[in-house]
């Protein structure tokens, strides 16, 4: 589905268009702006996010920092908002491939403690900045790899993708088209000075809700290590022992 057939179908719902119309090509080009300003604030909504992408990207020698983005040093289609995991490959060139987990990006407070943040080595560190610069996040590993060879995979929440333009043909998954037409109905709304709606309002709210319902992830439970100290690997809830 295209930008501008969004755009209609949102205008028509507003009202501002009839069934037979097409809007004016100002109204177009203001609608573009308009769409591309909502999904890109949807990226910090976590359950809009309806997959991770596995994106490998290379390490080199004596660098610590990586802009992340479009075009950056580690290039993926947009500025993430968050890292959902992150692993390392030591050796790219082995035979297989062995990709080594890391539990989480650090935080700021854990990187601001690493007293030496030139050491070289094998890093097993990220710390993720996702509002390092307007164009691009920056991701700082440690220790700082001394080789080529060693890759870093980001494990990056994906959530519609901005549209070039208003003719490029996209297609999304269940429910995302209803919810894109309808939210930026409301979002295009206060530029015609029209009032939406109980019914679209509605109608943009489950919309979402839906999405979001669908793309909740229950996370896997763990039992803290101090708890279950002495006890082996089982850990019975029930019976608390």
């Amino acid at each position: 589905m295209t930008a501008n057939a969004f755009i209609t179908g949102a205008l028509k719902m507003l009202g501002v268009c009839q069934a037979s119309e097409t809007p004016a090509t100002a109204d177009l080009t203001d609608g573009l702006t308009v769409l591309n300003e909502m999904v890109e604030a949807w990226r910090n909504e976590r359950l809009m996010l309806y997959r991770v992408a596995r994106e490998v990207q290379p390490l080199t020698a004596n660098t610590a920092n990586y802009a992340i983005g479009p075009g950056a040093a580690w290039s993926i289609a947009y500025i993430p908002s968050y890292l959902e995991g992150v692993s390392f490959i030591y050796d790219d060139s082995a035979d297989p491939i062995i990709e080594t987990p890391v539990s989480r990006p650090i935080s700021r407070e854990e990187y601001q403690a690493i007293s030496d943040k030139t050491m070289a080595g094998l890093p097993d560190r990220v710390y993720f900045e996702p509002n390092y610069h307007p164009t691009f996040a920056q991701g700082t590993v440690w220790p700082v790899p001394e080789t080529n060879n060693i890759d870093i995979v980001l494990y990056v929440p994906a959530s519609v993708t901005q549209f070039a333009d208003g003719t490029t043909d996209y297609t999304f998954t269940a429910g995302y088209k209803r919810a894109i037409r309808t939210n930026l109905a409301i979002e295009l709304a206060p530029y015609y000075t029209v009032i939406p709606t109980p019914t679209l309002e509605k109608l943009a709210r489950t919309s979402k809700y839906r999405i979001q319902a669908k793309n909740v992830v229950v996370p896997e439970m763990r039992i803290d290590p101090s708890i279950n100290a002495f006890r082996g690997s089982a850990f019975n809830i029930y019976a608390g022992e």
